[in-house]
């Protein structure tokens, strides 16, 4: 059975997956993210939306190479949605962040598909 997207984003911000208080906010972050991942030239995002909570991982990671993509999400949506309180906390994770947007642009632009 295929990861779903949002359970797995939750799980990650350390929220139980029968707790659904926040889940259309964290829908919204996720695709914010999408979007962001549009921009850098990640396609496998175009026009797709986590709606119901039912989509998968597999829908938007077409191959084990782009896994990094789904840390991508997680990282951006928990600086949105839960930032730590720390700001040195905040800067690590902006960092792993810009990283993780630099490995995207490579990987697309040297042949992503």
């Amino acid at each position: 059975m295929a990861e779903k997207i949002l359970q797995s984003i939750k799980e990650s911000l350390q929220i139980v997956s029968d707790y659904t208080v926040y889940d259309s906010q964290i829908m919204d972050d996720i695709n914010a993210v999408f979007s962001t991942l549009h921009q850098l030239g990640y396609h496998y995002v175009d026009d797709f939306e986590v709606t119901t909570g039912d989509e998968t991982w597999d829908e938007i990671i077409p191959a084990k190479r782009f896994n990094f993509v789904k840390r991508f999400i997680q990282c951006s949506v928990r600086l949105m949605f839960d930032p730590p309180s720390s700001s040195f906390a905040v800067d690590e994770l902006n960092r792993e962040i810009a990283k993780l947007e630099w490995r995207i642009n490579v990987e697309m632009e040297t042949g992503g598909d």
